[in-house]
C-alpha cells in the first residue's frame, strides 16, 4: 500500500535535491537578507552557499528553514536532510533547546546531488569558448511581470564588463591581464537602447514563479520536476526576444562549434532566500534549441542585479573562467568546507572584488595561457617574477616530488600591485601541491578524492585548515623556508612526506629569489664545532672549525640526523653504508673514515685527529672538503678545517 508523502519532507526535497543541469557556481558567503513573515514580522538573516546547495542562517550560523506555514524555523537534522524544528526563528535561544549551529544536509545527499547534475550533459570542466584571441560576449537583461524597469545607467554594467581604462576593474581588463594579453572579451548588451538607462526583456511570469514552492508563502512556486523547464523557458524566451538585435556580422562563435561562446542573463533583483534559479551560476540548455544568427544557445551564466552591486566583477570573472573550462576549487561537501584548499589565492575558490588572479597552475592548465611550466630539478638559486607581470616568463616553476609520480609542486610570486592583485592577503611566494589525479577540488572527501590544488600555510594538515591567508612565504613575513622541519611541512595528499626543500625565500620588491635543495638526502652539520662533545645536527650547512682539544685521544663525535628523509618506509635506516671522505683543497691527502654506528635515521661519525683513517693515514693541519657517501653516491659536502 502506498503511503501518503510527508509534506515537510517533500518541501525539503524541493529545496535541497533539485536536479539541475549546471555543474559550476559561485560560492557566496553571508549575503544579508530581509524576509517578511506571513504575520508581517521581519527577519534579518544571511544566505550562504552556491546554487547546488545554499541556505539561510542567522549571525551565529544557526540554519533557518521554511515550514509549510510560511514561517522560518530553526533547522534540525532529519536523516540525510533537514526539517524545521518546533521553534520559530527568534522565539528562543536555539542553543538552549539543544539545536546545533551549522546543520546542513549529509555528505551522501550532497554527493548524490552532484551525481544527478552530471546526467544532464554539461561536465563544467571542458571549454566551450576560445582561449585566445577574442570572445564576443552577450548580456541580456531580464525583469519579471510586475517589476518596474531598471534604473541603472547603461554605463554602470557597461563599464563593469568593457572599460579599458588603465585602472578599470572590468572583465575585459581582467582577462587581458590574466592571459598575458592573449584573450580579449568584449560584451554587447540587449535589448539595445539609445537611452542612458538599461532596458530589459520582461517575462510574463512574476518573480515568485521562479522560486521554490511553499504551500503558504509561495503556492505558485515550482515543484522539483518543473525547475529546469521554468528556467530554460524563461531564458529561451528572452533570447528569442533579442535575437534580431544581434548584428549578423558579430562573431559569437569564435571556436566554430556551432554554439554561442558566451551569454550572460542579468535578472532584476537579488539572490533568493533558498536560491536555485535566482543564484549566480553557469548552466546549459537542451532541446528544443534556440538560436541567434544560426548559433545555438547552450552554455550560459546567470547573474543577479543587486548582487553585482557588491560582488561586481569578481563573480563575473569567476563564472567566465567556468565557461573557459575551469573547475571550482572550494569543497562542495559541507563536511569539509572548513578546509579551504587555496582560499583567497585563487578566484576559483573565493572571488574577490576586484578579482584576484587565478593561480599560475590554473592559467596553464585551464586557461592554456602558459605554453609550458619550467621544471627545475637541480640544487641552486632561482628567481621568480610576479604572477601579474606583463609576460609569462618565469612567473612559476614546477618541482617534482621524489616520493610520488602524480603529485608535484608549483611555486609562484604574488605581489599586491596593479588593478586586481591588491585584493590578495599578502605578498610573497605561494607554494602549491598539485595532484594530477583529480580535476578541481569540489569532490574532496579526504580518503579517495583529494584536492587538485592546495596552497601550503602555517598550521595546515590533512585535517586542520591552518591559516590560509598566511600562505605567502618570504623573509618579510618570517616564513622563508618550506621543508620537513618547518610549519607547515610539504606533505602529500595522504599526509606523507613530499620531499620538497625550499629555503632563503627572499622578496626583493619586484623579484623573488629562493634556494632549492633538490632531492638532497641529508646534511653533515655540527652546530657547535669548537666545543668538545656530542651535538645534534641542524638543517643548515655550517663550517667545522676544528676538533678542538679533548681528552682520550682527541675524540670528536657528531650525531647527524637526516632532516627530510625520502624513504617510503620510515622504519628503515635512511643512511646505510656511509663513509666520510676528507680531501685537501687540491684533492690531496684523501682520508676516509667509516661511520661507527647507525641507529634509525641517525648515525655517529667519529673523527679522530691522532688516529689513522681507513688507510692508516693521519689528518695533518689544513683545510679540507668533506664528502659523505651513501652506497657510492655523494650526499653532501662542506668545508672542514683541521688544526
Amino acid at each position: 500500500m502506498k503511503t501518503k508523502p510527508n509534506l515537510k519532507v517533500t518541501c525539503l526535497y524541493l529545496l535541497f535535491l533539485l536536479i539541475p543541469i549546471i555543474s559550476q557556481a559561485a560560492f557566496l558567503r553571508d549575503i544579508p537578507k530581509t524576509i517578511t513573515m506571513p504575520d508581517s514580522s521581519v527577519v534579518q538573516c544571511f544566505s550562504s552557499g552556491d546554487e547546488f546547495f545554499n541556505w539561510l542562517h542567522d549571525e551565529n550560523k544557526f540554519t533557518l528553514i521554511f515550514d509549510d506555514d510560511g514561517f522560518l524555523y530553526y533547522a534540525i537534522k532529519d536523516g540525510d536532510l533537514l526539517k524545521p524544528s518546533k521553534y520559530r526563528v527568534n522565539s528562543v535561544d536555539p542553543k538552549s533547546v539543544g539545536i546545533q549551529p551549522g546543520n546542513l544536509i549529509s555528505v551522501e545527499a550532497y554527493q548524490q546531488k552532484r551525481k544527478d547534475y552530471s546526467k544532464h550533459g554539461f561536465s563544467g570542466n571542458s571549454s566551450k569558448t576560445p582561449h585566445y584571441g577574442g570572445i564576443n560576449n552577450l548580456v541580456v537583461y531580464i525583469r519579471f511581470s510586475g517589476d518596474s524597469e531598471y534604473t541603472d545607467l547603461t554605463t554602470y554594467f557597461g563599464d563593469m564588463f568593457n572599460s579599458v581604462l588603465p585602472d578599470a576593474n572590468s572583465m575585459i581588463n581582467y582577462y587581458a591581464e590574466a592571459s598575458y594579453n592573449q584573450l580579449m572579451i568584449n560584451t554587447t548588451f540587449y535589448p539595445t537602447t539609445t537611452g542612458t538607462t538599461v532596458i530589459s526583456y520582461q517575462d510574463s511570469h512574476v518573480r515568485n514563479y521562479f522560486l521554490p514552492y511553499n504551500a503558504t508563502s509561495n503556492p505558485d512556486g515550482y515543484q522539483d520536476a518543473e525547475k529546469w523547464e521554468r528556467e530554460h523557458t524563461l531564458l529561451k524566451a528572452a533570447t528569442v526576444s533579442i535575437a534580431g538585435q544581434v548584428p549578423a556580422g558579430l562573431n559569437i562563435d569564435g571556436d566554430n562549434d556551432g554554439k554561442i561562446d558566451g551569454i550572460c542573463f542579468i535578472m532584476k533583483g537579488g539572490t533568493d532566500s533558498w536560491g536555485t534559479i535566482l543564484w549566480p551560476h553557469i548552466a546549459s540548455t537542451g532541446a528544443p534549441f534556440t538560436y541567434i544568427n544560426g548559433k545555438q544557445l547552450y552554455i550560459y551564466t546567470i547573474q543577479l542585479q543587486t548582487n553585482l552591486y557588491t560582488s561586481g566583477n569578481g563573480v563575473l570573472c569567476h563564472e567566465m573562467f567556468h565557461v573557459i573550462g575551469a573547475p571550482d576549487l572550494y569543497h562542495y561537501d559541507g563536511s569539509y568546507g572548513y578546509l579551504q584548499p587555496v582560499q583567497r589565492w585563487d578566484i576559483m575558490e573565493n572571488d574577490l572584488n576586484p578579482p584576484q588572479h587565478m593561480s599560475a597552475y590554473m592559467k596553464a592548465t585551464y586557461g592554456l595561457w602558459l605554453p609550458s611550466t619550467p621544471i627545475i630539478s637541480e640544487t641552486g638559486y632561482y628567481t621568480l617574477y610576479p604572477l601579474n607581470s606583463a609576460t609569462y616568463n618565469d612567473v612559476c616553476f614546477r618541482i617534482n616530488s621524489p616520493n610520488t609520480a602524480y603529485e608535484y609542486f608549483i611555486v609562484e610570486y604574488r605581489r599586491r600591485t596593479g588593478i586586481f592583485e591588491p585584493s590578495l592577503p599578502g605578498d610573497g611566494m605561494v607554494i602549491y601541491r598539485i595532484n594530477s589525479n583529480f580535476n578541481g577540488n569540489a569532490g574532496y572527501n579526504g580518503t579517495t578524492v583529494f584536492d587538485e590544488l592546495y596552497a601550503y600555510r602555517p598550521g595546515g594538515t590533512t585535517t586542520a585548515n591552518g591559516t590560509p591567508n598566511s600562505a605567502n612565504f618570504s623573509q618579510l613575513v618570517g616564513r622563508d623556508a618550506l621543508n620537513c622541519n618547518t610549519d607547515p611541512t610539504p606533505y602529500l595528499s595522504n599526509g606523507g612526506p613530499g620531499g620538497l626543500d625550499i629555503r632563503e625565500i627572499t622578496d626583493n620588491n619586484g623579484t623573488l629569489t629562493f634556494l632549492l635543495l633538490y632531492n638532497v638526502q641529508g646534511d653533515i652539520i655540527l652546530n657547535q664545532p669548537n666545543t668538545w662533545g656530542t651535538y645534534m645536527a641542524t638543517n643548515e650547512v655550517a663550517i667545522l672549525d676544528g676538533f678542538g682539544t679533548a681528552p682520550n685521544n682527541s675524540f670528536h663525535t657528531a650525531i647527524v640526523t637526516d632532516p627530510c628523509p625520502v624513504m617510503s618506509n620510515a622504519s628503515l635506516p635512511h643512511f646505510e653504508f656511509l663513509e666520510v671522505i676528507v680531501k685537501g683543497q687540491k684533492n690531496q691527502d684523501i682520508h676516509s673514515f667509516n661511520v661507527q654506528s647507525i641507529v634509525g635515521s641517525e648515525f655517529n661519525i667519529d673523527l679522530i685527529r691522532n688516529q689513522a683513517d681507513n688507510s692508516g693515514k693521519y689528518l695533518p693541519e689544513g683545510e679540507y672538503r668533506y664528502i659523505v657517501k651513501k652506497i657510492g653516491s655523494e650526499i653532501d659536502n662542506g668545508t672542514l678545517v683541521i688544526k
